[in-house]
């Protein structure tokens, strides 16, 4: 018999049935792992597949606005009038916290003790902001934190979901309340500003000109605003960080004003006001303006009494103060060098 006719026939008996052995192995290797991953399947989908739904609702894109720095103000010399600080406030988003309330009250204590806002009242926020399907959006805590308290916050935020440490610009004015008049203040949106500025982009916590060169040059100081979009869990913790716009910092300004002699009217004219007794009785207020006749360039523009504008800094830390100089008399808010000259 020809090798054609009988085939072809492997040397050695026994190995021939070899291949078939391992190939059982193989299909009963493959049947367990596929009976793990349908075991695994049914106890992700069936079994435990209303817990895997909740994680996934409660992960959240969180979008927050990046306020640019406000534009300098420099006096003819190049001399800043103001200084750009950050203002520290205790902050939550409501739909972070903790489901359970006992958990939450814990949150809110400890809030208390790290910035002096009351449980109480954090409670109220959160609710009033829940009922309102605004849970989404973060919630003043407390404004006007000092740096230490800003400090412990940071570090403590990180064990109390939801809550975090916002930081906005703000303004110091060191140059004395015979700048006041002339600069005027940055300050929380009033209602009725919010409702015009939206439209123009303005965020809710985005601070303003109230008065002076602040208000009469806002579109200059103001800049623009970034904002970040971030992926994060129940917990608050970043899973995925999707969008970054940088904020573009304002304009600043020069100004002809000269520092110096601005502080040299301002005593002449508190000084004339101290000695004045005429028939008519004493003075209360003064102002005088001194200008360049060829070029029209304003020098000194000072009125007489005026006041702190680092106030509206703190408004509720010096809500006394506030308070007298809105009952004064002598109106120190009304700049009487435009006044008179009006």
């Amino acid at each position: 018999m020809s090798i054609l006719e009988e085939g072809y026939r492997s040397p050695g008996g026994s190995s021939r049935n070899r291949p078939h052995g391992n190939l059982n192995v193989l299909r009963a290797s493959v049947l367990i792992v596929f009976a793990i991953l349908t075991v695994r399947l049914v106890y992700m989908q069936i079994i435990n597949g209303a817990e895997y739904a909740r994680r996934s609702r409660e992960n959240h894109i969180v979008e927050k606005n990046i306020l640019p720095t406000r534009g300098l103000i420099l006096d003819r010399n190049g001399q800043p009038l103001v200084q750009n600080v950050g203002v520290y406030t205790a902050t939550l988003v409501p739909e972070l916290l903790p489901k359970d309330q006992a958990s939450r009250y814990k949150i809110y204590l400890r809030l208390e003790g790290l910035t002096g806002a009351s449980a109480l009242d954090i409670q109220s926020k959160v609710k009033r902001a829940e009922e309102n399907d605004q849970a989404y959006i973060e919630v003043q805590v407390q404004k006007y934190l000092t740096k230490e308290q800003a400090l412990r916050l940071d570090e403590a935020s990180v064990d109390m979901p939801g809550v975090s440490l916002s930081v906005t610009p703000g303004r110091t004015y060191p140059m004395g309340n015979e700048f006041s008049s002339l600069l005027g203040y940055i300050g929380a949106q009033t209602p009725e500003e919010a409702k015009n500025l939206g439209p123009k982009g303005y965020q809710l916590n985005e601070p303003v000109g109230k008065d002076g060169i602040e208000a009469r040059y806002e579109d200059d100081l103001r800049g623009e605003v970034g904002f970040t979009a971030n992926e994060q869990d129940a917990q608050g913790n970043l899973i995925n960080a999707l969008q970054t716009k940088d904020p573009v910092p304002g304009n600043s300004l020069k100004l002809a004003i000269d520092a110096d002699l601005q502080k040299y009217v301002a005593e002449l004219l508190q000084d004339s006001l101290d000695g004045t007794n005429g028939s008519y009785g004493p003075a209360s207020v003064a102002a005088a303006v001194v200008m360049n006749p060829k070029t029209g360039e304003v020098y000194s523009l000072v009125s007489v009494p005026s006041y702190d504008n680092n106030i509206f800094a703190q408004p509720d830390a010096r809500a006394n103060e506030l308070s007298a100089l809105y009952h004064d008399n002598r109106h120190p808010f009304l700049n009487q060098a435009l006044t008179s000259a009006a």
